[in-house]
């Protein structure tokens, strides 16, 4: 199984990157990967 680990730095809700991360999350998960999210904004 494949495991990544995303990490979204940006605090703003709005951010580019934050989209972009979690639009990878979600092909990954799709995929049958495993990824721990780790958001700042939280």
């Amino acid at each position: 199984m494949t495991k990544i680990l995303a990490f979204s730095a940006s605090t703003r809700r709005d951010a580019l990157n934050r989209k972009l991360i979690h639009v990878a999350v979600d092909a990954t998960r799709a995929a049958g990967g495993h990824v721990t999210l780790i958001d700042l904004a939280d």
